[in-house]
């Protein structure tokens, strides 16, 4: 097995976009190293890879989501939903 213990990482779905731009953000700065990307939100595509990498790396039976980024809303309930459902279809025999 690749990991001993659970592996956790925390997604940003939404890049270096923020509307709450807080003076003491490190983050921000991070749209100027794609200034030819003006949308920093994950795509459809890329959710699915990392939802299926994610799992696939898990040792244990149980597997942690956590969703990061500024204001939890910059993103729609609707990607949230979808990546529910990604998750569920593609969860298998872990919970």
């Amino acid at each position: 097995m690749p990991f001993a213990k659970p592996l956790y990482v925390m997604a940003k779905s939404v890049g270096a976009a923020c509307n709450i731009a807080c003076d003491y953000c490190y983050y921000l700065e991070k749209s100027k190293l794609y200034k030819e990307t003006v949308n920093h939100n994950m795509s459809d595509v890329l959710l699915e890879k990392f939802v299926e990498e994610y799992i696939q790396l898990q040792t244990m039976s149980q597997v942690l989501f956590t969703w990061y980024g500024g204001e939890p809303l910059l993103r729609p309930v609707a990607f949230y939903k979808k990546a529910i459902q990604i998750q569920n279809n593609m969860l298998k025999r872990k919970r």
